[in-house]
């Protein structure tokens, strides 16, 4: 007993549940605290994240080759308006790649089969245009994609018979200008 005629155990007792729940407000806070500072951190990188996707689909759009980004179903995920003219009708996004393509879609098949380790490149049948398939791996972990590059060979054969037109072109001009270099060295015929 104290002078004041109570125990020391009676005041212990809301003494420690008074210091318990100080610090259990002083806990409370502090993981307020770390909530609010990850539900920053989380916010900021979802908006990155849309950014970057955003900025993805844009370059993707516009790019010269047709690309289409697949899942392991071979469902498309994503792709270009280029691989639409290069199939030959609209690709959607959920469409079934065997939908449009099933050539392509069997070659995508038996990439992933043997693990797409590498980059391929194919020609796929049944097109309109003569296209050449080129498949790159993408993804992380569970969730694999396969990006698909598309390209017009006849386009790029145009390219290259262009290069060998302008090459033939400079060809023909040094031989005229040998030609005329070894007239002018010819002695004139007396007249």
């Amino acid at each position: 007993m104290n002078r004041y005629g109570a125990s020391a155990n009676v005041m212990l007792q809301p003494a420690i549940l008074g210091v318990g729940y100080f610090v259990t407000s002083l806990v409370t806070n502090w993981l307020a605290h770390c909530v609010i500072s990850n539900e920053t951190i989380a916010l900021n990188r979802g908006i990155e994240l849309a950014n970057q996707v955003g900025v993805n689909a844009l370059v993707i759009r516009d790019l010269p080759d047709g690309v289409i980004v697949v899942d392991e179903q071979a469902f498309v995920r994503q792709a270009n308006r280029r691989a639409d003219a290069l199939l030959g009708r609209p690709i959607r996004i959920g469409d079934a790649l065997a939908n449009h393509s099933d050539s392509l879609a069997k070659q995508i098949g038996e990439w992933i089969k043997r693990d797409g380790a590498n980059d391929q490149s194919t020609l796929v049948e049944g097109l309109p245009l003569r296209v050449r398939a080129r498949f790159q791996q993408a993804g992380v972990e569970n969730r694999r994609f396969t990006v698909v590059f598309l390209g017009d060979l006849s386009k790029l054969e145009d390219e290259a018979r262009q290069v060998k037109l302008v090459a033939l072109g400079h060809l023909t001009a040094n031989i005229a200008m040998k030609s005329v270099i070894h007239c002018r060295q010819l002695p004139m015929p007396p007249t």
